[in-house]
């Protein structure tokens, strides 16, 4: 996951109030694609899974 300014090739979606911007190839080759908070022992953090594992 990157932060970056919004470019004419993104793809903005809002999900559950939160709103996602995704470069529009990337949401072609890759769909679907699932975000993910855990919460574990060893840490916290956003996962990324896309395609068949999502």
């Amino acid at each position: 996951m990157i932060l970056s300014e919004v470019k004419e090739n993104d793809e903005i979606l809002e999900i559950g109030g939160i709103t996602f911007v995704v470069d529009k190839k990337f949401m072609r080759v890759v769909t679907p694609i699932k975000v993910d908070y855990k919460i574990k022992i060893t840490g916290r953090g956003f996962v990324i899974t896309y395609g068949e594992n999502a």
